[in-house]
């Protein structure tokens, strides 16, 4: 692999045809020279903010066209039986950028296993673990789910096969300022793993880019980022402890995560991460051989939780998240950006959506707020209805 930059250029050599538009030298690029000479920005096309491709299992989320919008890369990790392609343990992994950071990163070609990408282990290890090479993972992911809407978008993955447990889900929410300009759009994950029926330490796993840090507290993690200083607080929400026999147990750590396949690209894995920036190299982009890791920690019967994942500017208040009392098998939190408050609630099994003053039945639902005037901004419910809000039927 080479490291030297000139190297690399002369491997994928690329071309400025336009300020701003730097084009590969090859034939594709020539089938849409002129449409590449004059671009048009997204936000002045009817192009929409969500994409999924269906065969690869692959979803991108976006509050906007904005410098400024916070946009994710969902992963199925599915395997197309006509060219799997891409063969990475990276179904559920999400890529999350948001305020001109990039927070949680898609950490490169030679990270393969699950430790290596933003998803859920079972007591710190990758579901299929490899011998330290470079080689397919050829257990899949499914897409199992992609609802795009005005107010928050959700996709779902299933990876229990991938995973080796009984069963291994995660569904991924945006959630946009609707209602609310200048509000900070927000992402959130919701966590259904069973490895065998039994008592065991799930690991919720975010690596950063290679210049953030990462702040713990009791109840939350901050990521300062790398370009701007902005930051992202990631809350956790767990179950009631009533719930079960011995109640969930949340612990937060961090490490220095290196790169995956050491016997085949490794050797001295921090020494190539200098060399690399020595010679130029964009860590963002590149193979990130050395990068911060948010590891969270849930023991528990069952891999249940969820996760919110809230930006703000480095000026400018966190949201403030709560989590609400709520039936058996429900997940509710309370999350405030300035006046304007939301509840989100989340039923495993039972789609009975009760928490505070909030009622509804489905899969889950979202009601925004104004805290000033009480005036619902904003609703939305998988898959049932909104019944009612403050003891009122909603218009």
């Amino acid at each position: 692999y080479p490291l030297d930059m000139r190297a690399r250029q002369k491997t994928f050599p690329e071309i400025q045809i336009a300020p701003g538009v730097q084009v590969p030298v090859d034939a594709y690029t020539l089938m849409v020279l002129d449409d590449l000479r004059k671009p048009v920005h997204p936000s002045r096309l009817p192009i929409p903010t969500q994409f999924m491709d269906p065969a690869r299992g692959i979803v991108t989320l976006r509050s906007s066209w904005r410098d400024d919008a916070t946009f994710v890369v969902f992963d199925g990790s599915q395997r197309p039986s006509a060219a799997q392609g891409h063969a990475h343990a990276s179904g559920g992994h999400f890529s999350l950028s948001a305020l001109g950071e990039y927070f949680a990163i898609d950490t490169g070609r030679y990270s393969i296993e699950q430790e290596h990408h933003n998803v859920v282990i079972v007591d710190g290890k990758s579901g299929h673990v490899g011998d330290g090479r470079w080689r397919n993972s050829f257990h899949h992911a499914v897409l199992t789910g992609y609802e795009p809407g005005p107010f928050v978008d959700t996709a779902a993955v299933d990876s229990s096969q991938m995973s080796n447990c009984y069963w291994a889900k995660r569904t991924l929410g945006l959630v946009k300022p609707v209602g609310a300009p200048g509000m900070p759009a927000y992402v959130w994950t919701v966590e259904d793993v069973n490895y065998a029926n039994d008592y065991r330490e799930f690991w919720w796993l975010l690596n950063a880019h290679p210049d953030s840090t990462i702040k713990l507290c009791r109840d939350h993690a901050t990521i300062k980022g790398a370009y701007h200083g902005n930051l992202l607080d990631v809350h956790f929400i767990l179950p009631d402890p009533a719930d079960y026999p011995k109640p969930h147990v949340l612990t937060l750590t961090q490490n220095v995560q290196l790169a995956g396949s050491p016997l085949e690209y490794g050797g001295n894995q921090r020494h190539h991460a200098r060399e690399y920036r020595r010679l130029g190299g964009d860590l963002e982009w590149g193979p990130v051989y050395q990068r911060p890791r948010l590891v969270a920690k849930v023991r528990g019967y069952n891999g249940r939780f969820m996760t919110i994942m809230a930006p703000h500017r480095k000026d400018a208040p966190p949201a403030r998240v709560t989590r609400l009392p709520a039936m058996d098998n429900v997940l509710a939190v309370r999350i405030v950006y300035g006046d304007v408050e939301d509840v989100l609630i989340w039923a495993y099994e039972h789609n009975l959506l009760e928490a505070a003053d909030v009622k509804a039945r489905g899969q889950w639902c979202l009601v925004r707020r104004s805290m000033r005037t009480g005036r619902i901004l904003a609703s939305a419910v998988a898959q049932g209805s909104l019944l009612s809000v403050g003891g009122k039927t909603p218009v």
